[in-house]
């Protein structure tokens, strides 16, 4: 309707509307020497991308400085480029009438005089809080410019640098007045602070890097005074003295995603017991796990906490410099689900197969229920283990479908390459310890990566080509000739994205041993069916694991 009409035509109602969209979210290293890399997800925005509307027009400008909500962002330092940070918040201050406010602060040299110059006369207006870059040098004054009342307070990060644990004279988190029962959102990182107040409205709780003698046992104390968490991720190194005994039980009939990194046996052992398995859906991740061969085995553990019997397994493996994480996703239910990721050396093949066979303990009550597996190829070596995972998954009763996933790098130009998947991860129907009668169907996907998680679809329209490899058969002709290993199979399902193409003569070859073998070019990547309790969208740039650590989830 307006496609012909000036932009100044349009209702100011609709102007004001766009402007909201112009400020970019602050997710990367602010100005100089800033890092702002919250956890949890925030509405923190650069309001400086707006000047230069308020410089366009009149009419622009005075839609802009009349909508105060563009305006309710403050940072503290600005940029060298502005000439004066005090007169150019005090000009902020008075654009944003009295809206809610999102306030970032970090340490500079005249940091004191411009927080003062706003904070005091506003704190109640503010909703969000991050604090980024904080020292032991400036917790006096943190203390005391936080001793103002802020009862809009929803979120809250404090994220500095630790350095010499006696410089702290404290070790209690500051927390403005009142905002302990209406605090939503709550991130710590690298400083030895922890909140010794009860926070009964908290729901995402990030405890990340801290330093604190006894820190295990503090950390149950916070928990178990947060009665409302959905989401808890806790990112510390093991300290084995801080986990002498057991904690008391935490009680968190809301708790749907818990997150552990660089946990070991013992630690692992401590949080179950914090956060027994619970009536309601969760989603928990063990990342970094630290391998412990002698400890309790990890897998029933972890599955207890579910207490539904695991029904989909999925084994990832992924390269990681000279070694490689493995990864174990179980699923029992629409709402419950776990996933471990451990970094393990490929010469340590005894390791590695101990880590499974203590992981999956299939003839337990545990795993018995176990009807799809799924393991992803994401590193050549993994075809060495091959003989391991078949055995791990050989005694899964009620298994009836196996899928196969292989990737491949997508190149920038075409050229003709070759995939080849192969039966070695299937159990083998020779082997004593195979028992899984129901096991029929084998699907194979295969697909070209780094596009993104599209496969064959608008990520490929603009490139200037991708590999266009073939698939072929002919190992898996071989295996299925010798032998009755592979006997049991009756479907094979081919599931391949454009830019691979199965050899036709070859998959005709293939039904001349298994009764039905379909071929599907997809779009979409076939993936493992995750449980919504598995997404956190409100993970921010900081609290989203999958940039650090591979194979992690969520």
């Amino acid at each position: 309707m307006n496609d012909r009409k000036p932009l100044l035509n349009l209702p100011v109602e609709i102007l004001a509307r766009i402007m909201e969209y112009i400020p970019g979210p602050m997710d990367y290293d602010l100005y100089e020497g800033t890092s702002f890399k919250p956890f949890w997800d925030h509405t923190i925005s650069d309001s400086l991308m707006l000047i230069p509307i308020t410089h366009t027009c009149r009419q622009l400008r005075e839609i802009a400085l009349s909508t105060p909500l563009l305006w309710s962002t403050v940072i503290a330092s600005p940029p060298e480029e502005i000439p004066s940070e005090q007169e150019f918040v005090e000009e902020l201050m008075s654009r944003n009438g009295d809206v809610p406010l999102r306030v970032l602060l970090s340490p500079s040299r005249q940091f004191t005089k411009l927080v003062d110059s706003f904070y005091p006369i506003h704190a109640r207006r503010i909703e969000e809080l991050h604090l980024c870059d904080v020292g032991h040098r400036h917790m006096k004054y943190l203390e005391s410019l936080l001793s103002h009342e802020s009862p809009l307070l929803r979120a809250y990060s404090f994220d500095g640098r630790a350095g010499s644990l006696s410089k702290w004279h404290t070790h209690a988190l500051p927390l403005p007045p009142n905002s302990p029962s209406v605090l939503r959102d709550l991130y710590i990182n690298e400083v030895p602070l922890l909140p010794e107040l009860p926070l009964p409205s908290l729901t995402h709780l990030a405890l990340c890097n801290i330093n604190l003698p006894g820190l295990h046992g503090k950390i149950a104390r916070v928990v178990r005074s947060c009665p409302n968490l959905i989401a808890l991720a806790l990112s510390n190194d093991v300290r084995l003295d801080d986990l002498d005994q057991d904690p008391e039980p935490a009680y968190l009939p809301h708790l749907r995603r818990l997150t552990l990194n660089n946990a070991d046996s013992h630690s692992l052992n401590f949080y179950l017991n914090l956060v027994p398995p619970a009536d309601h859906p969760i989603a928990f991740q063990v990342l970094n796990y630290k391998l412990d061969l002698w400890s309790t085995p990890s897998g029933p553990s972890l599955a207890g906490t579910l207490k539904d019997p695991i029904r989909t397994l999925a084994f990832a493996s992924h390269r990681v410099n000279s070694d490689f994480t493995v990864s174990v996703t179980a699923i029992a239910s629409a709402t419950r689900a776990f996933h471990i990721v451990s970094e393990l050396a490929h010469s340590r093949r005894a390791s590695i197969k101990q880590w499974l066979d203590r992981l999956i303990d299939a003839p337990s009550l545990t795993f018995w229920a176990v009807r799809e597996v799924w393991v992803t190829h994401g590193d050549v070596r993994w075809g060495v283990h091959a003989e391991t995972v078949a055995a791990a998954i050989a005694g899964l009763r009620f298994l009836d479908t196996l899928v196969l996933v292989y990737r491949r790098s997508r190149q920038a130009q075409t050229v003709v390459g070759g995939m080849e998947p192969d039966l070695a991860l299937c159990p083998n129907a020779e082997d004593r310890a195979f028992n899984s009668p129901l096991l029929k169907t084998v699907r194979i996907v295969c697909y070209s990566h780094g596009d993104g998680g599209r496969v064959g679809g608008e990520a490929d329209k603009g490139s200037s080509g991708f590999v266009l490899q073939v698939l072929t058969f002919v190992g898996m002709l071989e295996q299925l000739r010798a032998g009755a290993k592979y006997r049991y199979l009756d479907r094979i399902v081919l599931q391949t994205d454009r830019s691979i193409m199965p050899i036709p003569e070859q998959v005709e070859k293939l039904r001349e041993y298994v009764k039905e073998v379909v071929v599907e070019t997809v779009d979409e990547r076939p993936a493992v069916p995750l449980p919504d309790t598995c997404h956190e969208p409100r993970a921010g740039p900081g609290g989203d694991f999958r940039k650090t650590v591979a194979g992690a989830l969520w």
